[in-house]
């Protein structure tokens, strides 16, 4: 959610730890009240535990990496594709080779609210193994959207959103495609971690759509009919953090967004990124980012 001319100057000090520090970092790209989406090919080694704010697919060509999604490991091959969301999670880890990915990222108007909804209630991972046939179809897809993404018109953009959506519906018919199989075969183990993984996505769902607001550890439990105990479980096995630690670095990834892309004052965007207290926020804020809510918008708002 930053202006495309200064995200060029984020993302470079995102990469090289200068405005975010800390284990996990949250990497904006777009400007919030615009729609955008980009297309290209990346060759990918290694990346720090991050989460955007905006939509990510990506789809393995060649090479193999470790790719760790809301504490999910997955070794990725060719035809390996994923979608994240504002929700998720996720790092690359060194193991020792390179992959070519083909990528895109998009804010959620280049889908239809329908697709949206598919793809965040989906009860099941995100990432899947294409085969042969669906692995060539996505391929030139994203080839088709890499070559029409600087299209400025309202037909360009019309086309972007097709080629966007078609991507989406793909992987989203693949990925419970493949956790029907995985239920039909599965063994007690896998019972166990196939239901872990649906119940995590469906509360990070719903923290991703209520963050702003007061939410609790219990409330939240209620809502996805878990114990308290056992949703703390779940949050420090697959993230490795706390629950009120991951709604705190939700609010201050969405506050630093505020700060370089409004003119609110810092008191009114603590409010809006759901804290209840401006001191509160201050502390939080400089935690993660080294600096004062107001020391980091006049250093880095362009």
């Amino acid at each position: 959610y930053i202006y495309r001319k200064k995200r060029h100057i984020l993302t470079y000090c995102v990469e090289c730890g200068i405005l975010i520090s800390g284990v996990v970092k949250m990497i904006p790209r777009f400007n919030e009240i615009e729609d955008s989406i980009e297309a290209a090919e990346n060759i990918f080694r290694s990346a720090p535990l991050h989460w955007h704010t905006d939509y990510e697919i990506e789809l393995t060509i060649t090479g193999s990496v470790r790719h760790i999604v809301n504490g999910q490991v997955y070794m990725t091959s060719p035809g390996f594709v994923s979608i994240m969301t504002p929700c998720d999670f996720h790092q690359y880890v060194d193991s020792g080779c390179e992959s070519l990915l083909k990528k895109t990222y998009f804010t959620d108007g280049y889908i239809s609210p329908e697709i949206k909804h598919l793809i965040l209630t989906m009860r099941t991972a995100r990432c899947t193994k294409l085969d042969k046939t669906n692995f060539e179809r996505v391929s030139s897809l994203f080839d088709e959207l890499i070559a029409v993404q600087h299209e400025g018109s309202e037909i360009g953009r019309l086309t972007k959103k097709n080629l966007a959506e078609r991507i989406c519906l793909l992987i989203v018919e693949n990925c419970l495609s493949a956790a029907e199989r995985l239920n039909e075969d599965k063994s007690s183990t896998g019972s166990a971690e196939y239901d872990g993984t649906s119940l995590l996505n469906t509360v990070l769902t719903y923290i991703s759509e209520h963050f702003t607001e007061k939410i609790t550890l219990d409330q939240v439990a209620q809502v996805v009919h878990l114990s308290p105990n056992y949703l703390s479980h779940l949050f420090s096995r697959s993230l490795g953090t706390t629950f009120s630690q991951y709604v705190k670095l939700k609010r201050v990834g969405y506050a630093s967004v505020l700060l370089l892309t409004t003119d609110h004052p810092i008191d009114e965007v603590a409010y809006m990124a759901g804290f209840s207290s401006t001191s509160f926020f201050n502390s939080s804020f400089k935690a993660q980012y080294k600096l004062s809510p107001f020391a980091y918008r006049a250093r880095y708002r362009v």
